[in-house]
């Protein structure tokens, strides 16, 4: 027997509503080993150093670069701020440009 199409669409409401209630479950506790920075420098390193770039979130003219793996970001961003990283300047260059195209093509 086919349900009623109000009955159907009731459960396909509750359904969905409990899996968008799942995703964002899932997705805040991703987000709580995320690193957050302003720092276009500081970004570009991270990129360099093979850290997975998630997203880039525009606050007004203010653009954050999100990262995974909040540890190791804070590590090397430490190392950074203190002089003790070494990268190539061509990468870094390239990493700067890449990060710069994404911000102004938007």
């Amino acid at each position: 027997m086919v349900p009623k199409m109000p009955e159907l669409t009731t459960k396909l409401k509750i359904y969905f509503g409990r899996l968008n209630l799942l995703l964002k479950n899932i997705w805040n506790k991703n987000m709580e080993n995320t690193y957050k920075t302003k720092d276009l420098a500081e970004a570009g390193v991270l990129i360099i150093k093979k850290q997975h770039l998630i997203k880039i979130e525009r606050e007004g003219v203010i653009c954050w670069f999100i990262f995974s793996d909040k540890l190791k970001c804070e590590q090397l961003s430490n190392l950074f701020f203190f002089g003790e990283l070494l990268v190539n300047a061509k990468d870094y260059h390239q990493a700067l440009s890449v990060l710069k195209n994404r911000i102004f093509s938007k």
